[in-house]
């Protein structure tokens, strides 16, 4: 079988280039430019405070609730992803060994790769990181991210980073991807490698375009969906 990080470090080479510079979440944070002289500063300010708070908290509840249906969908989608273990108790965050990216993971994906290799900042998480890129027999997750203005739309992203399990695997249909804050492309991949594992992979890219992400998450379990969607609602690149 083709070692599959190899495939995925070829195909990234030419989604992104050599030089790869971590990008993220959105920290923006809004202040009170409110002209309060007909009011008391008090009054403008907790009104202020209490309008950002409620703001907030819809964005985060409606992104969440985003990242819900994509996972029910790619459950759907597969269909057949075995029972036995459906949850995750415990989640940890890792991240690369710059300290860029970070994400929360499931605690018993303890064996962490942060190593950048070719591409600059990349974290993997997995039970055997060995295992996760030479086959599809254990859970696991790989993110990237890069500032890097390739000219690629997430189809030709999500082309080349799944080139590995296109060969290997049976492919699925291409679905589109939104929350609140990203946008993009994501694919299934069944039964890889001659077995009865799964992939998917979610490229994606804010509504300014200012990065390109890519999220691929190794399915051997229903739980394995829960780690995808904590995943997409964790990650964040500390630039």
């Amino acid at each position: 079988m083709l070692d599959t990080r190899f495939l995925r470090m070829l195909a990234l080479l030419l989604a992104f280039g050599l030089v790869v510079a971590a990008c993220g979440g959105d920290d923006s944070s809004s202040g009170d430019n409110q002209d309060q002289s007909d009011a008391p500063e008090e009054e403008t300010t907790t009104t202020t405070e209490d309008t950002t708070t409620t703001t907030t908290e819809v964005a985060a509840d409606d992104r969440g609730d985003a990242i819900g249906d994509f996972g029910d969908e790619v459950n759907d989608q597969l269909g057949d992803v075995p029972t036995d273990t459906t949850t995750y108790g415990e989640y940890v965050s890792v991240s690369d060994d710059t300290g860029f990216l970070t994400v929360e993971v499931p605690a018993a994906w303890a064996d962490v790769d942060g190593s950048a290799g070719l591409f600059g900042p990349d974290v993997t998480a997995s039970t055997d990181v060995q295992a996760f890129f030479q086959t599809y027999d254990v859970s696991g997750i790989e993110f990237q991210a890069t500032d890097i203005q390739t000219n690629q739309t997430p189809d030709e992203v999500l082309d080349a980073v799944s080139q590995g399990q296109a060969a290997q695997c049976t492919v699925g249909a291409r679905q589109p991807y939104t929350d609140p804050l990203y946008t993009g492309v994501s694919q299934v991949f069944e039964d890889c490698g001659g077995g009865t594992n799964d992939f998917v992979w979610l490229a994606f890219e804010p509504a300014d375009q200012s990065f390109h992400g890519v999220v691929g998450v190794q399915i051997t379990n229903e739980a394995d969906i829960e780690a995808l969607e904590r995943a997409l609602d964790t990650f964040v690149v500390n630039s």
